[in-house]
């Protein structure tokens, strides 16, 4: 009978696949039919031994086995009778199909988040499946303060700043103002809030504003001194946020209150004033919408601010107004943390001044690192055809004295070789210069003995005559 069971049950899915697939009319359809399929076949293969062993120690298995059985050996039971003794839901599959095949035809559905997305809705049952998909698309599915993450535009004025992404300590926005009343905010928000703050007056209000610009370090002073004085840290960190986590930092805040202003306390009926009913009517029309509205507060993870608003340009503001999204990381989620809108960035974001300032700078930047590394580029060459001429200058020099030292070389040989001609010439010159006077003087010599020698023969023969005479 189990074997049995198990049979007519995967017939039973084979069957309601047929069925279904011949009443899709495009492959795309047919496609996302068969990965829903899929995605439950795998699914139930990994759950399926667990839940046959709990079903038979309990002893529920049984009698759906048996009638599982007897609706198998029933030729005439039709495929409705046999749901209906099965007591599967069949229309209940149908919904959590139609709804899976609605998720993963959302224009903000990021696959690589599909785990995520089903443990936010199990854990938040009663929240839009678009929301979830923005809020985890924004990472508030990590929790408050648990993964942190450096925000990625923060001279956008679309920029995310909550207790998942932060500044940094050394941040400031470059484009600061003074509003009139001492508080800064980037260019663009600030003329937007005087325009905002002349309509109210023209409308009769009254506005007090007390907080726009916060630097990191007078955010770090007010939370630390926040928590000193409250001794507990969650209730701090709902009415205070992080140093690098508050808004404020970016310069696109303001915290507004109506006159006359006492104390902080009437700040926590703002919601019931005058202002604040023009405000939700008419700020996003200004570019300002309310950052963290009351019905959102275990999202957004702060006490309800009725006076804290946030400038994201009039364009998203009024889009948000529109559509009744009332959570700027709902929005964010949905049309800029996605896909989607990074394919067409242009229809949701303001080219604001402040943009096009910084942009016409990091163009002059960038024109003046070029014509730097130009110039160094120029620099180099000229430094290396000097180089090279004088190198080749040291080189013709060389040659020079080489050729110069292979002269004087030559030139010597040459008269070593000339007074050697000269000495073989001179040689026999001078040896008869010695040869010829010795000569003479042996012929002297000889003459003087030859004479001496006739001188004698004749003055003996002179004597033998003179003794003949005798």
């Amino acid at each position: 009978m189990l074997l049995a069971t198990l049979y007519r049950l995967p017939m039973t899915l084979i069957f309601g696949y047929s069925i279904t697939w011949c009443c899709i009319a495009t492959p795309a359809q047919y496609t996302l039919l068969r990965r829903t399929c899929q995605w439950y076949i795998m699914h139930a293969m990994k759950n399926i031994t667990a839940i046959l062993i709990a079903l038979f120690i309990f002893g529920i298995i049984w009698q759906p086995v048996v009638t599982a059985t007897e609706a198998y050996e029933n030729p005439y039971l039709s495929l409705s009778d046999f749901l209906d003794e099965m007591e599967i839901d069949i229309n209940g599959y149908i919904a959590k199909v139609a709804q899976l095949a609605e998720i993963w035809q959302h224009p903000h559905y990021l696959e690589k988040n599909e785990t995520r997305y089903e443990a936010y809705q199990t854990a938040n049952p009663d929240i839009p499946y678009e929301s979830i998909i923005a809020y985890v698309n924004v990472l508030l599915d990590k929790g408050h303060y648990t993964d942190v993450f450096g925000a990625q535009d923060l001279d956008e004025i679309t920029v995310l700043i909550n207790k998942t992404f932060h500044t940094v300590s050394t941040w400031s926005p470059g484009n600061l103002i003074n509003i009139g009343t001492g508080h800064l905010m980037q260019e663009e928000a600030a003329e937007h809030i005087n325009l905002m703050r002349t309509a109210m007056t023209d409308a009769g209000l009254k506005v007090h504003i007390i907080s726009t610009y916060r630097a990191y370090s007078q955010q770090s002073s007010t939370f630390n001194n926040a928590l000193a004085n409250s001794g507990n840290r969650e209730f701090t960190e709902r009415n205070f946020a992080r140093p690098g986590h508050s808004e404020h930092q970016t310069g696109l805040v303001v915290d507004m209150l109506q006159q006359p202003y006492v104390t902080n306390m009437q700040s926590a009926r703002f919601q019931d004033s005058e202002n604040f009913t023009w405000l939700t009517q008419n700020a996003h029309t200004y570019g300002f919408i309310l950052r963290y509205p009351e019905a959102k507060q275990d999202i957004h993870g702060y006490i309800f601010e009725p006076w804290h608003w946030r400038y994201v340009g009039v364009d998203i503001a009024t889009a948000m107004f529109d559509m009744e999204i009332a959570l700027y990381e709902d929005f964010y989620g949905r049309y800029i943390a996605s896909d989607v809108l990074h394919r067409m960035r242009e229809l949701i974001l303001v080219e604001h001044p402040a943009h096009i300032a910084q942009q016409e700078a990091e163009r002059l930047a960038a024109e003046e690192e070029a014509a730097r590394l130009a110039a160094e580029a120029e620099e180099a060459e000229r430094l290396a055809a000097v180089a090279a001429a004088a190198e080749e200058e040291a080189q013709r020099q060389a040659e020079a004295e080489a050729a110069r030292k292979e002269a004087e070389e030559l030139a010597a040989a040459e008269a070593e070789e000339a007074a050697r001609l000269a000495a073989s010439a001179a040689e026999p010159a001078i040896y008869w210069l010695y040869i010829i006077p010795s000569l003479l003087i042996i012929a002297l010599i000889c003459t003087a003995i030859s004479g001496s020698k006739a001188f004698k023969r004749k003055k003996h023969r002179d004597y033998i005559r003179s003794l003949k005479r005798k």
